[in-house]
């Protein structure tokens, strides 16, 4: 890991993903009145934001292993919830 944080990319990346909480999952929830919406509509926002994490990891990070991308997607989709 790094030894200093660069906050500006990680306040970035907060804003973006509480955007896409809001304008994915929230908003159309509200809309139509239905917390099952909030929580389906949810979970899979969670599970392809961590299959952004796992795939692009796997695409650019050396010796990434596919049983690790694998296991990661399988346990997210089985358990809705990042690990």
């Amino acid at each position: 890991m790094k030894p200093d944080i660069n906050w500006i990319a990680a306040s970035i990346f907060y804003l973006l993903f509480i955007a896409g909480l809001v304008i994915f999952v929230i908003s159309p929830a509200v809309e139509k009145h239905s917390w099952i919406h909030a929580l389906l509509f949810g979970a899979l926002f969670g599970f392809i934001t961590y299959a952004t994490y796992d795939l692009t990891n796997l695409a650019t990070l050396k010796d990434w292993p596919l049983l690790v991308t694998a296991i990661h997607l399988i346990r997210e989709n089985a358990t809705m919830h990042p690990m």
